[in-house]
């Protein structure tokens, strides 16, 4: 209860009231519900609060973050958490709470499908195994293909084809399921077998192996080789990718993928062909003088077709025909051997005989006694070492048989090739012998004379045989039908006709006319005159009517502005005309002159420009005095002086080479003056030349502005 007292401070008197504050203050009572459980079954939950209170109540449910979800006294969740029910009693205003909680229950269970594998020749099928996943009654395990059809439940499902395989693996207490999956891929590509015949597929006498290579087969480095033969029934003859083959018959190529256990076949047929010649050769007629020749007979008794066929002896040359024949026809005794060969498979037969001789041969033999010469006109030929009684006859047959012709030294008188043919009259046999009679051609032929000519006009000459063609020496020499002597130089012989006569030491003899020339004076030419100007230089040709190697001296006078005055061409410079002799004597002592006048003009080439245009653009600036590049004639200009009209000198200089515009005139009074206005100016330049005299140059020029 609260009470108010009034007191009135003029009267003091006093006034009161009561009033009687209840208290409401009591929260409402709030209850959010049992606690719930979220599982995979359940999408979501319906909280379910209650209060109490004493008015209207307002509800909010807030979660565990403190977010506003409702105001109802119900609320939809669907994620576990702890949420809150908050009470407002509109009466009092007090303010209540409760929490619920929501339990999950969304554990997935493991699903693991196992590991993939890859189906091949060796692994046909494979049991998919899910022993890996959550294991227990309460889990469901289901499979799928990759279209999720149903393909069977359990931990293990049987497959033979590849293809991606789902594992789906349900917890059956709260609904929640995890999927897996394996790929189970294929392999079952069979190798690919290939057999190259290495030297063919024909087992013959060339080629009595050969070699079936399977190395191209493939994938290469993956496969297994097995190599089988009907030519050894049961038995692997090899297992590497080659195999060595020397029967016939089917050899097969077994290849084994290793990496899937798939394999192929391959069948390769070998043939054989050995068929072979069988040879035979009948006994052949002895060889005498008579059957100079005998036929060999021999006989292929297998009569095999497209055959080769070679004959070889021990007696050289002895074969004279049919060598590749059966039938060949000989003409020496020794052994004789066949070889046949079958050109279709290399297989070969052969055999041998011996053809005996029954000849004897009476011996030849000759020798010439001599050679003929240009002495000696006959010999003889010795054949007396040759077989000799009453049983043989003789006969020489030759170029040149003068008598004896029928026995054994027969006389001859020409050279060349004689044959003495001996006949043993008993046997009828017949030897041969040549002998060559030789004739010494050796004889003088030719000589070679060194002729000395007079020296100079008039003098005697000489001859002297240097070389002899032909014989042989010592030599004996003779001239113009003179006595012979050894000495082959002939001395003091005047120039004209000489016969030469050499004899050589067998009596051979040699004569050849030799001729004595006249010498010809020496002459020496140059041209009568020649014109330079000054300055110039002219070379002189002193022209020889002999070789310019045999001169001994060469004097030129005077030898002044001469380059050489010992050489046969100088090059002369005078500044005035100059008259040069040149004398030339030759290595005998011969002497010979002549004269040139070298006529020397003073003209020089000078240009001297009539206008020039000062006016700063660099084209004819300068007035100055030019000379052509050619000209030597010019010393200096001594003295250049350029004036106006009324005769006051402008310019001057001295002393200075033509071409230099820094010796010329730029126009001006003076250095740094103004350029003067255009005019006409003369002006006066003297020349030295280089032979002391001097010329004058006199003009005008324009100056152009």
């Amino acid at each position: 209860t609260y009470t108010v007292e009034i007191t009135d401070p003029v009267n003091g008197c006093q006034a009161s009231i009561s009033v009687e504050v209840e208290q409401n203050i009591q929260p409402p009572a709030v209850d959010a519900g049992t606690d719930l459980i979220l599982d995979c079954n359940t999408d979501f939950l319906t909280l379910l609060g209650q209060a109490q209170g004493s008015g209207p109540l307002t509800y909010t449910w807030f979660d565990q973050n403190g977010t506003a979800l409702g105001n109802s006294n119900t609320q939809q969740v669907d994620t576990p958490g702890s949420f809150t029910l908050s009470v407002l009693d509109n009466g009092n205003g007090c303010e209540s709470d409760d929490q619920v909680a929501v339990i999950p229950d969304i554990d997935a269970p493991v699903a693991n499908a196992g590991p993939g594998v890859t189906l091949t020749c060796d692994l046909i099928e494979y049991t998919l195994d899910a022993s890996g996943s959550s294991l227990g009654s309460d889990f469901q395990y289901t499979w799928l293909d990759e279209n999720d059809n149903i393909l069977g439940s359990g931990l293990s499902y049987m497959v033979n084809n590849p293809g991606i395989y789902n594992l789906e693996v349900l917890d059956i207490s709260n609904g929640c399921s995890t999927p897996s999956s394996v790929v189970i891929s294929q392999d079952i590509a069979d190798p690919t077998p290939e057999i190259i015949p290495l030297g063919g597929l024909t087992i013959d006498c060339n080629n009595p192996a050969l070699v079936l290579d399977g190395t191209s087969s493939g994938p290469a480095g993956m496969i297994s080789f097995e190599w089988t033969s009907t030519a050894a029934p049961g038995a692997v003859i090899s297992t590497q990718p080659t195999v060595d083959v020397s029967e016939p018959g089917t050899y097969t190529l077994t290849l084994v993928n290793n990496q899937n256990g798939c394999e192929a076949i391959m069948n390769q047929l070998v043939l054989e062909n050995v068929e072979t010649p069988d040879l035979t050769i009948a006994n052949p007629d002895f060889l005498d003088c008579v059957e100079a020749e005998v036929q060999l007979v021999a006989q292929d008794l297998n009569s095999t077709s497209n055959t080769t066929i070679t004959w070889t002896s021990t007696a050289t040359g002895g074969i004279v025909s049919g060598e590749n024949t059966l039938l060949p026809t000989v003409a020496q005794p020794g052994f004789y051997s066949i070889l046949i060969v079958n050109n279709a498979n290399g297989c070969e037969d052969e055999a041998t005989v011996e053809v005996i001789s029954q000849q004897e041969f009476p011996e030849a033999l000759a020798i010439p006694v001599d050679e003929l010469d240009c002495v000696t006109d006959e010999v003889e030929i010795d054949g007396t070492s040759s077989s000799q009684g009453s049983e043989f006859n003789y006969n020489w047959t030759g170029p040149g048989v003068v008598f004896g012709s029928t026995g054994l030294t027969p006389t001859v008188n020409s050279a060349g090739v004689y044959q003495l043919e001996i006949l043993n009259t008993d046997n009828s046999c017949i030897s041969f012998v040549e002998v060559v009679v030789e004739e010494n051609l050796d004889r003088p032929i030719d000589l070679l004379p060194g002729v000395s000519p007079p020296p100079c006009t008039g003098d005697p000459g000489a001859i002297e045989v240097q070389a002899i063609e032909g014989g042989a020496g010592p030599y004996l020499y003779g001239i113009n039908g003179g006595p012979l002597s050894s000495e082959p130089v002939f001395e003091f012989l005047l120039p004209g006709t000489h016969s030469v006569m050499v004899e050589d030491a067998i009596g051979c003899t040699y004569e050849e006319v030799v001729i004595i020339p006249e010498t010809d004076p020496v002459q020496v030419v140059l041209d009568a005159e020649i014109d330079i100007t000054i300055g110039e230089q002219s070379q002189l040709f002193a022209s020889l009517n002999y070789p310019a190697s045999l001169v001994q001296s060469i004097e030129w006078t005077p030898s002044d502005n001469l380059s050489c005055s010992n050489c046969l061409n100088p090059v002369a410079s005078p500044s005035e005309t100059t008259i040069y002799r040149v004398t030339v004597i030759d290595e005998n002592g011969c002497p010979a002159t002549d004269d040139i006048v070298l006529r020397v003009r003073t003209d020089i080439d000078i240009y001297i420009p009539s206008a020039f245009s000062p006016n700063g653009d660099g084209s004819n600036e300068i007035f100055h005095i030019f000379a052509a590049e050619t000209e030597n004639g010019i010393e200096e200009i001594e003295e250049f002086i350029i004036a106006d009209r009324w005769g006051e000198i402008v310019f001057r200089d001295e002393n200075f080479q033509p071409n230099d515009p820094d010796h010329g005139w730029n126009g001006r009074m003076k250095a740094g003056g103004e350029i003067f206005n255009p005019a006409v100016f003369v002006y006066y330049a003297r020349v030295k030349l280089i032979n002391g005299s001097t010329q004058i140059f006199e003009g005008d020029v324009t100056l152009i502005r």
